[in-house]
């Protein structure tokens, strides 16, 4: 696997701490990416459903990548953050998954039962349903806050049925101790 060469991250001259830039990220919105996102429906297994938004570059060959991102607690598909980076990855020719989980957006009428940080099936059901969507393709997650600690959790507790196109993940800002955190 040969590592995919980043530019050194240097920080805007204004925004040169941790907190500015995360402030920065969230209030000033940056380049407006347009909505082009194919909506597909995941059902599981307790008969509730999610959503997932498909935004297919259109250089995108089956054989290339496909990233699922999942967004932090409060977040959705249309979370700034996550609009962002699809955009920038579909400028590089990746196609990307982004979730509405159960309860979220497009996700509140299809679901009964609500979503938590042990729903790790649930991005399980997200990751096979973008297998069926796109088989050939090299599979990526990246994953943020709360959906960080649910990734770990599938990866600890189901490596093995994990699909075999997955072959990197990301997650930011993990809780890993859920007890301490909501202390």
């Amino acid at each position: 696997m040969t590592a995919v060469p980043f530019p050194v991250f240097r920080p805007h001259p204004l925004f040169r701490g941790g907190h500015a830039q995360t402030l920065a990220g969230f209030c000033l919105l940056g380049r407006q990416y347009p909505y082009v996102a194919t909506q597909h429906a995941v059902q599981l297994s307790d008969g509730d459903r999610l959503v997932l938004y498909d935004d297919c570059p259109r250089a995108w060959k089956p054989k290339h990548r496909a990233v699922l991102l999942l967004a932090g607690l409060t977040g959705y598909h249309g979370s700034s953050y996550l609009v962002r980076i699809a955009g920038k990855l579909n400028e590089r020719g990746v196609r990307t998954f982004r979730l509405d989980h159960r309860g979220t957006e497009a996700g509140a009428g299809l679901a009964r039962f609500p979503y938590h940080a042990w729903r790790s099936g649930d991005v399980l059901a997200a990751l096979q349903h973008m297998v069926q969507l796109v088989p050939s393709a090299r599979i990526g997650l990246v994953s943020f806050s709360l959906n960080g600690n649910t990734t770990l959790k599938l990866f600890g507790e189901l490596p093995d049925r994990l699909p075999p196109q997955l072959d990197r993940a990301l997650t930011v800002n993990p809780p890993i101790n859920l007890s301490a955190c909501i202390r």
